[in-house]
């Protein structure tokens, strides 16, 4: 299911014969609730300082260059424990490396004539701070008998503007991780390495309320022309036929609507400002669809240069990466160590 409107004047629209068709059409979904009010209570989301880099600092410049290497690529977004047991010498990364390889060779028996090649490496200058533990980069190539070599997995480990009090003691603490590749590989990768650094491994818990948030910190932070636009998906209720609902706009609705709301002031984003703006979308929504979104989980934004999911993330331009990077940080949890048990995972398509 799919609709589009261009305005944020619904109240003028909704007489027009064309939005009395699309209200009666949504009143068999059962998602028109009269005299419903989404979000009476404000956000209690776990970032409000979404904001662009400050490329005058150097560390923070170099860092933000290093991201040019994550355009263009959908990255599934992993939250990871303390890594007790990780040793970054040379000889240790060819240990687990090699021990990596075996694995994969054993457990995916049905594939017995592919090889696998398999590296740790650091991946320098992706530090925002002096308290973060450099990245590493995990490579699997895949190589079939037929000697056509590709990537199976690849996957950055990051730390990105940690405080002091986030770094535990004895461990290493590098809470996001990135990767890309087969999905039945990245399983057996993420099982393993559970196993060998004690630690955790889980998806991002994206919540409904974050998604929201991150979508005004884009569009309090970046500019966009009058012709770009906006997608939204969302999840309908349980009791409507259909599972998702796309909406597509022009930004420029929702860039006028937040700057309503919040001004022209650089102060940071708070959750009842937040709250409102949804608030008044979903109004407008309503009265011009007769849907009620307030009632639909967000699991889905796309702008034009970039796109976040509950579980992965894509980046056209550096600073919308350095956003997302912030805003996964954000979301960090302290895991408990539990090694060796095995998170399952489930990727979408």
């Amino acid at each position: 299911m799919t609709m589009s409107f261009a305005s944020p004047s619904p109240s003028k629209r909704s007489r027009k014969s064309g939005f009395s068709k699309s209200s009666r059409d949504f009143s068999n979904t059962g998602l028109s609730k009269l005299g419903s009010n989404p979000y009476n209570t404000p956000f209690k989301s776990r970032n409000q300082s979404l904001c662009r880099p400050n490329i005058e600092d150097t560390q923070t410049k170099r860092a933000v260059g290093k991201l040019k290497h994550f355009l263009n690529r959908k990255w599934y977004t992993f939250n990871v424990s303390p890594m007790y047991n990780l040793n970054c010498s040379e000889v240790s990364f060819k240990r687990y490396a090699r021990r990596l390889k075996e694995t994969l060779l054993a457990r995916l028996s049905e594939q017995t004539e592919t090889e696998y090649e398999v590296s740790y490496s650091l991946y320098s200058n992706m530090k925002l701070n002096n308290i973060d533990h450099e990245a590493i980069e995990i490579t699997v190539v895949k190589i079939p008998v037929t000697g056509n070599r590709s990537i199976a997995y690849n996957a950055i480990l990051l730390s990105w503007g940690a405080t002091r009090k986030m770094q535990p003691e004895n461990a290493t603490f590098l809470p996001i991780l990135l990767c890309c590749g087969l999905k039945n590989v990245i399983k057996q990768v993420h099982w393993e390495i559970q196993a060998i650094h004690d630690c955790f491994i889980s998806p991002f818990d994206v919540h409904d309320e974050e998604m929201r948030m991150l979508t005004v910190g884009i569009l309090q932070n970046f500019t966009y022309e009058n012709d770009s636009v906006i997608k939204l998906r969302y999840n309908l209720p349980q009791n409507s036929k259909s599972g998702n609902l796309d909406i597509t706009l022009p930004i420029l609705v929702l860039s006028k609507l937040w700057k309503c709301i919040h001004g022209t002031d650089a102060h940071q984003l708070s959750d009842e400002e937040a709250t409102m703006f949804w608030r008044e979308f979903h109004s407008h929504t309503y009265r011009s669809f007769g849907i009620d979104l307030g009632h639909c989980g967000l699991v889905m934004v796309s702008f034009p240069d970039a796109i976040l999911s509950p579980d992965a993330i894509l980046a056209r331009r550096k600073e919308h990466m350095y956003l997302l990077l912030s805003f996964l940080m954000s979301l960090n949890t302290s895991l408990t160590s539990v090694a060796p048990h095995v998170h399952e995972v489930v990727l979408s398509d």
